[in-house]
């Protein structure tokens, strides 16, 4: 689903800077989201006259944040659970025996840990942001059709 936010982040920085898509890929091709949602944003801000676009274009913006580390907490862990005192790789089929629940513990510092079932909730949060996504560049591209996403992110 990044993937997806990411090209389709590419695709509105190409439509309001008027510029080629490699260009816009090449704007937008650092290895950090958060360098890449900043130049979005940035340029939302600058180009779009919609001030609900611009508002919505910030709210995204802070929950990229929240994505990146929610994503870091499970791409980057490993998943284990407790067997009595000790602490081992669970196998996905025998998480389904397992008494105690499984933690995702990030490879890089073991200090930061997470149930993994949290990951359904990453998910759901990527799941919206690349709705919101989809729903400025909808808004921004000028369709004739309203926004599959319009009532979901309407201004109430």
């Amino acid at each position: 689903m990044q993937g997806h936010i990411e090209s389709v982040m590419v695709v509105t920085v190409h439509r309001l800077l008027e510029i080629p898509m490699d260009l816009a890929r090449q704007m937008l091709g650092s290895t950090r989201v958060e360098t890449n949602a900043t130049l979005w944003r940035d340029t939302i801000r600058a180009k779009c006259e919609d001030g609900q676009i611009v508002e919505l274009a910030e709210l995204a913006f802070d929950e990229f944040a929240c994505i990146t580390r929610g994503r870091n907490d499970f791409v980057h862990a490993i998943h284990v659970a407790l067997y009595g005192e000790h602490m081992g790789l669970v196998p996905f089929p025998h998480t389904l025996l397992l008494r105690g629940e499984p933690l995702a513990i990030r490879t890089r510092d073991p200090t930061k840990r997470r149930p993994s079932a949290e990951v359904h909730a990453v998910r759901d949060q990527v799941a919206e942001l690349a709705q919101k996504v989809a729903h400025i560049d909808w808004e921004i591209s000028k369709y004739p059709e309203p926004s599959p996403w319009r009532d979901k992110f309407a201004p109430r």
